[in-house]
């Protein structure tokens, strides 16, 4: 089998009970995400994922109970700590796109003949690689209203902060890609329609 790495800063604790608490405290309620908190200028939550992990083929595997993907790790510890990598960065596309993280019940049973384990992770807008909606038009060469209507379409993940539009870099760089391979389309479409005409 073939399991999907992640990637990203390692910031989350794992634990082998059905709730824990925050590094500040709060008990974490059972759909998984508790209070949010304050960090600087940007809120922070604290997100809480099941995990299964067990051994295939000789590869730990983290599975997350109630989500789509995984990830997997040379040992159990580092299966684990992949498994923070993972749902940090689930947790920051969720929050760029301004959608809830899907799952966070609790108390689930192995179903790989593994151990479940609770994994939480912090995340907050700061942590998005981010730029402004002038500097996104600029990437783009587009006009800064052609960029709020693709906020607005929902092609490009962006957000407020204070009075500022705020749009996230990997958002831009898909756009970026996606409008070159629609400019290729383009070209070939119009070469083969300039070859059909001169055929005729």
């Amino acid at each position: 089998m073939r399991w999907r790495i992640g990637f990203g800063n390692r910031r989350g604790w794992s634990f082998d009970v059905p709730w824990t608490r925050s590094a500040r405290g709060e008990r974490l309620v059972n759909n998984g995400m508790s209070s949010q908190e304050h960090a600087g200028n940007e809120w922070e939550e604290v997100f809480v994922r099941e995990f299964e992990v067990f051994v295939d083929e000789g590869i730990f595997v983290a599975l997350p109970c109630d989500m789509e993907g995984g990830t997997q790790g040379t040992s159990f510890n580092d299966a684990v700590y992949m498994a923070a990598d993972w749902l940090r960065d689930a947790a920051l596309a969720s929050l760029a796109k301004g959608k809830a993280l899907p799952g966070g019940a609790l108390g689930h049973v192995p179903q790989y003949g593994g151990r479940v384990i609770a994994v939480a992770v912090l995340a907050g807008r700061d942590d998005i690689p981010a730029m402004t909606a002038a500097d996104a038009a600029r990437a783009l060469n587009v006009s800064t209203a052609r960029v709020a209507q693709l906020c607005k379409a929902g092609k490009l993940d962006s957000w407020r902060v204070g009075a500022t539009r705020m749009v996230s870099k990997e958002s831009v760089e898909m756009r970026k890609i996606l409008a070159q391979r629609e400019e290729a389309l383009g070209e070939r479409s119009r070469a083969s329609h300039v070859g059909l005409a001169a055929a005729g």
